[in-house]
């Protein structure tokens, strides 16, 4: 080969290297990959990304310990604050979070409360084990706020779509080898903090997988994974920069849906140019810089620095955004209707809860009511926003067959939800003999 046929090869050859790089190895998303030699082969997708945050209001719930609730302040001087809670919020996101004593008693481990456990894996009894309905139930109404952040008012009402959720720092130090392959069956880490013997790279994936089977049963709920922080200590580095990037490249590929999405918090904080973000039309995911400890070491040496939390929200958020509308377009949109039920009695002009939920992309509803089957109907509201809830003053004529009705504004003839027939009564009409036993079953 001559010199010129030399450097035309090396030419095409990083030509090649460079599309590579454009490749995605996201499911669903494009993605630009750096790492130090090889970038993964991917599939080419055709989803485009759109990082502008929610049309209307949409409610979401941080888990965390002492680094998210640093994140979520409002910047200030204390050398820690990242304004996550700032920039969620002018982003339509209606923020609540948990920390340290918060829901009910963790009755895995039988001892402090569920918020108090959020090591990798405890992530198991929080969405797999036996106890998990008890956790969750209470996790998806919860709207108080533990540090001090600025945040959307009113609450638009309705649960907490998105739950994201986040180990603390010493849950980097993952022991094993970094190539380890995901713990199969009984894991050891299950229910178990970072300080465990257990607490290896194949059994922290063993219990994201586990994860996955709970999260694929609530296509309702959108799952952000935000990786545990850096440590300053590299002894364990090697194996928390390969758990990690499993996580972002790998641990997605076989499933099916697009309701669980990881930010790798940890990658970010570890070098200035070391980046999970939207850029450029594409999802940039650079992981070849530093040494995989903490670049960005707040005062007390151990917490990310302001600057390392900043640069994490300023990354974090469009991605969000991302994630969020490949959820909403990937869902069949669906509705329905939590109240009234058929056999619910309400008083006539009076007002009224009309309560759905809602799966899927829908912005603005309308609401109608019929006391025929919907032969004819009557408008309560149209094109108003989606809150989960419509307050409604009840008609003045008593009936026995009244139903009302549900409907996406964009598509109502093939998106809504109908009640069964229920009853308006006019107490003035009504002994108490009749009353009282009305008012005993909730009709007020």
């Amino acid at each position: 080969m001559n010199s010129y046929q030399h450097s035309c090869s090396r030419s095409i050859l990083a030509l090649f290297s460079m599309a590579l790089l454009a490749l995605s190895v996201i499911p669903g998303l494009p993605l630009v990959v750096s790492r130090a030699a090889s970038p993964a082969l991917a599939r080419p997708l055709a989803q485009a990304i759109n990082p502008n945050p929610p049309a209307s209001p949409v409610k979401l719930i941080f888990i965390h310990h002492s680094c998210g609730e640093y994140w979520l302040r409002d910047v200030d001087a204390e050398g820690y604050s990242g304004g996550l809670g700032v920039a969620l919020r002018d982003n339509t996101y209606y923020v609540s979070d948990t920390n340290y004593g918060w829901g009910p008693e963790d009755a895995d481990l039988g001892y402090e409360n569920i918020g108090d456990h959020t090591d990798i894996g405890h992530w198991y009894n929080w969405f797999v084990g036996p106890h998990r309905d008890t956790y969750l139930s209470v996790l998806y109404t919860e709207y108080d706020k533990y540090p001090e952040y600025s945040y959307l008012d009113p609450d638009p009402g309705g649960q907490n779509e998105i739950i994201m959720f986040k180990s603390c720092f010493p849950n980097s130090n993952l022991e094993g080898n970094p190539d380890d392959p995901p713990a199969i069956g009984a894991n050891p880490l299950r229910g178990q903090d970072s300080g465990s013997e257990y607490h290896t790279v194949a059994n922290a994936k063993g219990v994201y997988n586990d994860l996955l089977t709970y999260f694929a049963t609530r296509q309702d709920r959108l799952f952000i994974v935000i990786t545990a922080p850096p440590v300053t200590d590299d002894t364990y580095a090697a194996n928390a920069r390969a758990f990690n990037t499993w996580l972002v490249n790998d641990w997605l590929a076989g499933y099916a849906h697009s309701n669980v999405a990881v930010f790798d918090f940890y990658n970010v904080l570890t070098h200035p140019n070391n980046h999970h973000r939207v850029y450029s039309g594409s999802i940039q995911y650079v992981t070849s810089n530093g040494d995989g400890t903490l670049y960005y070491p707040g005062p007390d040496g151990s917490h990310p620095s302001a600057a390392g939390n900043q640069k994490a929200r300023d990354e974090f958020v469009p991605l969000l955004n991302v994630y969020y509308n490949r959820w909403k377009s990937g869902i069949t949109p669906s509705l329905t209707l939590t109240a009234p039920t058929g056999g619910t009695t309400w008083p006539i002009n009076r007002q009224r809860q009309i309560c759905w939920t809602t799966i899927g992309a829908v912005s603005q509803v309308n609401l109608d009511y019929s006391t025929d089957g919907f032969a004819t109907s009557h408008d309560i509201a149209t094109s108003v926003a989606n809150t989960g809830c419509y307050t409604w003053t009840t008609p003045a004529t008593p009936t026995t067959s009244m139903q009302v009705r549900v409907a996406d504004a964009a598509n109502p003839a093939t998106v809504y939800a109908t009640s069964a027939a229920f009853t308006l009564y006019d107490p003035s009409t009504l002994d108490q003999f009749v009353y009282l036993p009305l008012v005993a079953r909730g009709a007020q």
